[in-house]
């Protein structure tokens, strides 16, 4: 049995901001486990809503390992599929 999903209430919300402040490249499912592990499970499409309303960095997107970016900044692996 999953957990039960809790609400964005404003104690979440600056754990959120502080998880982001530290990982500023994590996405959405990075935020999330990291949460998770402390005992907060959000619904993802409530944290997908949050982060995108507030303007907050969802983490590289595919386009960036299509165009080379992980080899560009020496990142191993930067050539795998995705």
């Amino acid at each position: 049995m999953s957990p039960t999903k809790q609400p964005i209430t404003p104690e979440v919300v600056k754990r959120i901001r502080a998880l982001h402040k530290q990982h500023p490249k994590l996405g959405q499912n990075g935020l999330s486990k990291l949460l998770a592990a402390e005992g907060i499970h959000l619904d993802p499409h409530e944290l997908r809503a949050f982060l995108a309303k507030k303007g907050m960095s969802q983490g590289p997107t595919s386009r960036w390992v299509e165009s080379g970016g992980p080899l560009k900044y020496g990142y191993p692996g930067g050539d795998s599929n995705l």
